[in-house]
């Protein structure tokens, strides 16, 4: 099921901060509840994206349970 959404667009809602491999990661779910990780260099320093939504592209998986997105819009939230 989570390979079809490899390399497409998703809304996401970054929920905590978490170490995934070694690597600090914003962490949340998309709207079909996939689990998605944003590394933390993709947000500016003092931004803190919790609860709020954005778009962000799934490249692949990280590891096992958790899907990668490489790139963020962050002045994009949803109402």
């Amino acid at each position: 099921f989570e390979e079809e959404f490899i390399g497409t667009e998703e809304e996401i809602l970054i929920e905590e901060e978490k170490q995934i491999g070694g690597n600090l990661y914003y962490v949340g779910h998309t709207r079909h509840y996939l689990n998605v990780a944003v590394p933390k260099e993709l947000f500016e320093e003092s931004e803190k994206p919790f609860g709020k939504c954005f778009l962000g592209k799934i490249d692949g998986h990280l590891e096992e349970g958790w899907l990668n997105i490489s790139q963020i819009r962050l002045g994009e939230e949803f109402s």
